[in-house]
């Protein structure tokens, strides 16, 4: 009786492992939901993608993808079905048109408009540094004066 009770209580407390068990899907019906959970964030954890969050709820969105995905439909209409529920913040790649287009151009533009200006500046200062400054006109009263007082230097005589 008691190796009956023991069997039965570990049958109870594998159910719900057994529960856990992912259904396999055909290939390419994986390879395309697997291509749409990549290309969606966690609802839970926006620093995961879909496929790798070990949250409950992206447990469960990932199912709802799989059955899209099974139904026959694409990566690209299951993401868009996604994103159109829960929003844009769920999309890890921007769309290439209208505004998500800047995404994908603003962040190297600007590098390399800042590069350019780094590059002008650097020689607009090299140009500054190599343009001799005129001397200013000397009188010959003081060219005078500074002979006299580099011969007094030159004697040692600084305190002329």
């Amino acid at each position: 009786m008691r190796i009956a009770f023991a069997a039965l209580l570990l049958a109870a407390l594998a159910a719900p492992a057994a529960a856990q068990v992912e259904r396999r899907l055909p290939p390419e019906t994986e390879a395309v939901a697997h291509r749409a959970m990549t290309e969606l964030r966690s609802p839970v954890t926006p620093s995961h993608t879909l496929d790798m969050c070990p949250a409950d709820a992206a447990i469960a969105l990932r199912d709802t993808v799989r059955m899209a995905a099974l139904q026959g439909q694409t990566s690209d209409r299951i993401v868009e079905g996604v994103v159109a529920r829960y929003g844009e913040r769920l999309r890890t790649v921007p769309r290439r048109d209208d505004f998500g287009m800047w995404a994908w151009i603003a962040p190297p533009l600007v590098l390399l408009l800042g590069a350019g200006a780094v590059i002008l500046a650097m020689r607009r200062l090299r140009g500054r540094a190599a343009t001799p400054v005129p001397a200013a006109a000397m009188s010959d009263e003081d060219r005078a004066r500074l002979d006299a007082a580099l011969r007094a230097y030159e004697r040692g005589e600084a305190g002329v």
